[in-house]
């Protein structure tokens, strides 16, 4: 049986939304990051893409996982990626940023709406302006480079524990 990810020595972005064509997603913001990392970063994509529209110099890159609804599937594909990236221009509080955390993975996105309540910049991940890919490059540079042993990570985690967890939302709840 072979891995879909088989490549250990590489570092692995993932993304993804229930619907990428969305303009607010931002996906041509991902394409545009993904662009500009070096070549050994792969690139995991939760939901569809066409084939047709990913940029030909990434294409080779990508690793297409499809719709998953198991969540035992999403805690090890989350698991498997090194960043989490979220290119979104308009976003409320996004699961997909909540589920990554929680699996220890960072995120990397665009300071906008809910996501700079949940993204400690520089702590449990990286934010940038909307718009600058280059700043996102940057920022999943530095999550690279200062998660080796895996601090951003457990600080990711913690938030999503300590903020999102069911027993900690029933008691905000029941204050209320």
């Amino acid at each position: 049986q072979t891995c879909a990810l088989p490549i250990l020595n590489k570092k692995y972005i993932l993304f993804g939304a229930a619907s990428m064509s969305s303009i607010y997603k931002g996906l041509s913001y991902v394409y545009d990051t993904l662009i500009k990392l070096p070549s050994e970063y792969e690139f995991i994509v939760l939901g569809k893409l066409a084939a047709e529209d990913i940029p030909s110099q990434i294409l080779d890159r990508m690793h297409m996982m499809g719709f998953v609804s198991k969540d035992e599937e999403k805690r090890i594909i989350y698991s498997a990626a090194d960043v989490f990236l979220i290119t979104s221009i308009a976003e409320n509080y996004p699961n997909m940023v909540i589920e990554s955390m929680a699996c220890g993975t960072p995120v990397a996105g665009f300071a906008t709406g809910g996501i700079v309540e949940q993204i400690e910049d520089r702590v449990s991940g990286c934010l940038a302006q909307v718009g600058d890919t280059g700043a996102l490059v940057s920022g999943i540079e530095w999550l690279i480079q200062n998660n080796v042993e895996g601090k951003v990570s457990l600080k990711a985690r913690e938030f999503v524990l300590s903020t999102c967890a069911y027993d900690n939302i029933d008691k905000l709840y029941a204050s209320l």
